[in-house]
């Protein structure tokens, strides 16, 4: 029963459409970095001072952020799935700090450092 339970699992979190949505999600999540970090430069008050460049700056964080939270979502729940369930081989208890502290954000960062390679060689041509 519970090899059948690790198949299932596997096949879930491991085929093709698993593999393209983590990849989607966790590259959506650089924008949405990227516009926080802004927001806490100095910058952000000098840009935003005048109405057209506030409000272009609102719509532009704004759709960023709607992908973003879906996709830190996605990337969040697959990962620590994918953590906890599946990976042998890093170092668990890191990444799951990892996880806690920084969401989605250390979510992306393991699936670029251990999802990635560990899954790649299965859907990358070459």
């Amino acid at each position: 029963m519970d090899m059948n339970r690790n198949l299932a699992l596997r096949e879930v979190l491991c085929d093709r459409r698993a593999y393209t949505t983590f990849h989607w999600a966790a590259w959506c999540m650089i924008p949405m970095a990227v516009v926080i970090l802004f927001a806490l430069t100095p910058m952000y008050d000098t840009i935003t001072a005048s109405t057209p460049s506030r409000l272009a700056f609102q719509i532009i964080s704004g759709c960023v952020g709607a992908l973003g939270a879906v996709a830190g979502i996605v990337i969040f729940l697959g990962m620590l799935a994918y953590l906890l369930l599946l990976d042998r081989a890093s170092w668990k208890l890191l990444w799951l700090i990892v996880f806690l502290f920084t969401a989605c954000f250390g979510s992306s960062i393991y699936f670029f450092a251990v999802y990635r390679k560990h899954e790649a060689g299965l859907y990358q041509p070459g």
